[in-house]
């Protein structure tokens, strides 16, 4: 069976433009896409922490999970995906608050699923990936790219500002490879790192 785990902030949806869009709006700032260096935007952006955690919780309160926007080839590229015999897996950091919002938008925008797991813990995303034979993952979070790869999962790497600096490189321990790629190639280079695995 082949199992893919898809994170969905940053890697199916376009989370950043959104959350980017209320910060600036209640910082009265003019930060853009390339302005987030780091995965933490205080880390990049010099702000207050408990600003952005103010502005993430008004974020979930008035459900903006449902209005993301998807990424450009992300439904026809999960679509061949699910039709090549893969299995969709969608493993999530959302907060629980989001997974009534986050199924209708799922439902609504035709992506195929075979699972869905709201985690709390990049531990637990690879506890789940574990238990569900996931060998591959998309993702974009640097912390949990580099936790996968130590835990045997290959990943693919949906790239951005705060994750370049991940190398789409074999790792020198001879760990799974980490490859970048966007939704138009996607299909493509999981056809070749599964066949890679064979």
């Amino acid at each position: 069976m082949k199992n893919i785990g898809v994170d969905l902030d940053g890697c199916v949806y376009d989370f950043g433009s959104k959350f980017l869009a209320m910060l600036n709006l209640r910082l009265g700032t003019n930060y853009g896409y390339y302005d987030q260096t780091h995965w933490f935007y205080e880390e990049s952006l010099g702000i207050d922490k408990k600003i952005t955690e103010e502005v993430f919780k008004c974020f979930v309160d008035n459900k903006m999970y449902q209005s993301l926007d998807i990424y450009p080839y992300a439904q026809e590229g999960l679509c061949l995906l699910e039709s090549q015999g893969y299995h969709i897996h969608y493993i999530t950091s959302r907060p629980h608050e989001g997974i009534r919002p986050t199924l209708k938008k799922i439902l609504s925008d035709g992506l195929p699923m075979t699972g869905i797991y709201f985690c709390n813990t990049d531990e637990e995303k690879i506890k789940y990936s574990k238990n569900n034979d996931i060998s591959l993952v998309i993702e974009d979070k640097p912390s949990i790219i580099d936790l996968y790869m130590k835990n045997g999962i290959k990943v693919i790497k949906i790239e951005h500002p705060y994750n370049k600096e991940i190398k789409a490189t074999k790792r020198l321990d001879g760990g799974p490879r980490s490859a970048s790629a966007h939704w138009e190639n996607i299909p493509i280079v999981i056809e070749k790192i599964f066949k890679e695995s064979t």
